[in-house]
């Protein structure tokens, strides 16, 4: 990855969520309770707006190039 293209706080949400998503795959007992998914969901919401706007701001160069 290009250093400083993407913000390193967001990776490391990323990280967090998948590897979080991986050891439920294969835990064969998930307790989870509302608070712990509650606590996903805004942060999850910023990183889709972030990436978001990271696709059409590449997009938006494509165009400029063609």
């Amino acid at each position: 990855m290009k250093t400083g293209l993407f913000d390193e706080n967001r990776a490391a949400f990323f990280s967090r969520l998948f590897n979080e998503r991986l050891e439920d795959d294969y835990n064969d007992l998930l307790i989870m309770d509302e608070s712990e998914v509650t606590g996903y969901i805004e942060p999850a919401k910023e990183y889709v707006e972030y990436v978001s706007t990271l696709i059409k701001k590449h997009l938006d160069a494509q165009e400029q190039i063609v």
